[in-house]
């Protein structure tokens, strides 16, 4: 089946990618092949419209007579181009969000994380990617075991990423919300996470600074807030819900990747890439 092309989404993102690259001073070499914009916005394609495959985005863009660019990369030169953006990544997310925070600038957030499987549990033994048990991680809505990484995500209520961090599987919610640093967060925000992440200390501490988190409590807890503040709490995070499940879009039926590098790069792009789909969703 032919893939249909947004292309003035595809054109008007490579612009965003491209001020982007520029401000951060990583244009590259002229006499590229393409430039890092270039190689950045397929990779958006890759995920936005193809699972993350990259073989198949590159191939597409090579069969379908495009004009939306010049040459494309064999897939080991690709990979080996986007590769260089790793580390990267999070900055490019921060810059984002700081031009959504200028369009929209939203007072309420949502914290959660999500499972990314490296491989199936029959297979562990077998995993390349990851190993040892603080990889083993527990999905208590679906009471399953899971072997790879947790990725937790703070989101605005118009569902835009503004920060992720990446951690072992196995590792505590808390774990995750100690390396997030919320630089975006101000006086009078207000921050809805689930129980995971209730910690008092960390809690009056937010509150000193003037930023209100609220944890869902459990009924007879020591800071329960009445049944319909409670009830209130759980519909509005269906927000960060529906955000993780297209997400898992973004990153294809399985995460494929040879190494920890090209695993982690993948989930990083998505959440990159999910971002920019969502800055044009709110652009026009």
């Amino acid at each position: 089946m032919t893939k249909i092309l947004n292309k003035d989404e595809i054109l008007i993102t490579f612009c965003v990618i491209d001020d982007i690259i520029k401000a951060m001073g990583m244009q590259g070499d002229k006499q590229q092949e393409m430039s890092n914009s270039e190689v950045l916005t397929v990779a958006y394609i890759a995920h936005q419209y193809f699972g993350a495959n990259y073989q198949a985005t590159l191939s597409f863009l090579k069969s379908s007579g495009q004009s939306l660019f010049r040459r494309v990369l064999s897939k080991s030169r690709f990979i080996r181009r986007l590769h260089r953006f790793l580390d990267f990544l999070p900055q490019i997310l921060s810059i984002l969000s700081e031009i959504k925070r200028k369009i929209s600038l939203r007072s309420r957030y949502f914290i959660d994380s999500f499972p990314v499987s490296a491989c199936e549990n029959i297979r562990i033994k077998r995993a390349k990617i990851l190993s040892g048990e603080e990889n083993r991680g527990y999905i208590a809505s679906k009471r399953v075991y899971f072997y790879g990484l947790r990725v937790h995500i703070i989101t605005d209520d118009e569902a835009f990423i503004h920060e992720f961090v990446i951690v072992t599987g196995g590792s505590h919610d808390l774990n995750g919300w100690a390396n997030l640093s919320l630089y975006f967060l101000k006086e009078g925000d207000e921050v809805i996470s689930d129980r995971g992440y209730t910690c008092y200390g960390w809690e009056e501490e937010m509150e000193r600074e003037g930023i209100r988190w609220r944890a869902i409590r459990k009924k007879g807890s020591r800071r329960y807030e009445g049944d319909e503040e409670e009830s209130r709490k759980k519909r509005a995070r269906r927000i960060i819900e529906s955000v993780g499940s297209v997400l898992r879009l973004y990153f294809g039926k399985r995460v494929q990747a040879v190494t920890l590098r090209g695993f982690l790069l993948k989930i990083m792009m998505a959440i990159v890439s999910y971002d920019l789909h969502r800055l044009f969703r709110l652009l026009f």
